[in-house]
């Protein structure tokens, strides 16, 4: 399929909230393909999915890639669950 024609699957910036979700579960040691489903009702398939199309649409307009880190730290608290005394004992 070509990706020029095709119908945004998810917006872009929904797309780099989920990559960034499951950066962040991955990092906590959660079951990410687990998380995908019950957060985002997706499955392992259709995340590659998304990122095929949109790994083609960010090679068209670099552009896009370069938003990639502003839009991951706007997400990346939302998923991240380590709070900053997470590793203090009581």
């Amino acid at each position: 399929k070509k990706v020029k024609g095709a119908k945004e699957p998810v917006s872009f910036e929904r797309y780099v909230e989920i990559m960034t979700a499951q950066e962040c579960w991955a990092t906590a040691g959660k079951d990410v393909n687990a998380m995908l489903k019950k957060v985002f009702n997706m499955t392992a398939v259709d995340w590659s999915n998304l990122g095929a199309y949109w790994s083609q649409k960010m090679v068209a307009d670099v552009s896009m890639a370069m938003k990639l880190p502003e839009l991951q730290e706007k997400y990346r608290p939302r998923y991240s669950q380590a709070s900053q005394d997470d590793d203090l004992e009581v």
